[in-house]
């Protein structure tokens, strides 16, 4: 009886150890869930995982938190959803981007993580053009003309560059000479910033709902 009750302890361990591992696997990362919705579009783990390794990171040197990521993604969601209509991307110009990618990264090495994702090349044009089509809208935002004022750019002059300059020791410029260059760090900053509202804006007129619990694991 007590060798019964033995094995049936150790049993019942080594049943919870196996279960324990499995969960714990590398292999399981590629599990997927529900990350975010943008109106009724939904973002998943591999949505995630695909952007980052195919789009978004690829060409950058700058690693981004899982938070930075979602936020990325849904900002590209939501200037596609309502806003589509500003521009138009080519097939043309998303097979550039495939072939400049299968360069950068290696055509093999594409092949392998498509691969891996069960991705056809037909669905990597589809991210593709998403993200080209989200790229041309803030672009043709960013060309509306902002205007700057005098007034702006003497208190720019005033409470940021004299205060800059005299901190670091350096030499104070009159405004005379700097206005021009004043003037166009102002209107990048007035553009950014109302591309962005413009951005949050969209937000605001449709429903995003986020799920931290699968975020972490990303």
């Amino acid at each position: 009886m007590f060798y019964q009750k033995s094995f049936l302890s150790f049993f019942f361990s080594l049943i919870i150890l196996v279960m324990f591992l499995t969960v714990s696997s590398p292999a399981q990362e590629i599990v997927d869930c529900l990350v975010a919705s943008v109106g009724e579009e939904a973002i998943t783990l591999t949505d995630l995982r695909i952007f980052r390794e195919f789009i978004l990171l690829p060409f950058s040197r700058s690693e981004l938190t899982p938070e930075q990521l979602l936020a990325k993604v849904m900002d590209i969601k939501v200037v596609v959803k309502l806003a589509r209509m500003e521009a138009e991307v080519s097939q043309e110009e998303v097979r550039q981007a495939i072939e400049f990618l299968g360069q950068t990264v290696g055509w093999e090495h594409l092949r392998q993580r498509l691969e891996f994702y069960g991705l056809s090349m037909s669905q990597l044009e589809d991210y593709w053009r998403e993200k080209l089509l989200y790229e041309k809208i803030i672009s043709l935002r960013s060309s509306l003309r902002v205007s700057v004022t005098l007034r702006e750019i003497e208190t720019y002059y005033a409470e940021k560059y004299v205060a800059e300059k005299k901190a670091k020791k350096e030499e104070v410029k009159p405004l005379v000479e700097i206005v021009s260059e004043i003037e166009a760090q102002l209107r990048q900053e007035k553009t950014r910033q109302q591309v962005e509202n413009w951005v949050e804006s969209l937000k605001g007129q449709t429903t995003i709902r986020i799920r931290p619990d699968c975020l972490k694991f990303l």
